[in-house]
């Protein structure tokens, strides 16, 4: 969860960040600071960065988070199946066409 719209007014303050929505460079640098570390600045295409870490907080599976790796687990097989589908049905159309 990141509210940059409001990092100005928050003196930078993000809120939790989710690994995955933040970007490998960033990620590797925040991921092997200690809680309550500054972090020497460091650039990226954004600019310059001085971070310090908070707290690490573990991963739960809650519910919510559950079911969301499920919805999105079943998106990817559902949108590969149809892949799968659409591009066989040419094929096999062809193929009854031409016996």
């Amino acid at each position: 969860m990141i509210s940059t719209k409001n990092a100005d007014k928050n003196c930078g303050f993000e809120g939790k960040i989710n690994r995955s929505s933040i970007k490998p460079d960033i990620a590797t640098v925040i991921f092997n600071a200690r809680p309550r570390e500054i972090v020497n600045p460091f650039q990226t295409e954004q600019g310059y960065h001085i971070l310090m870490v908070e707290e690490f907080i573990a991963p739960q599976l809650t519910p919510e988070v559950s079911q969301d790796i499920f919805n999105k687990l079943f998106d990817e097989w559902l949108s590969s199946e149809l892949n799968y589908l659409l591009h066989n049905a040419g094929e096999k159309t062809y193929t009854e066409r031409t016996k």
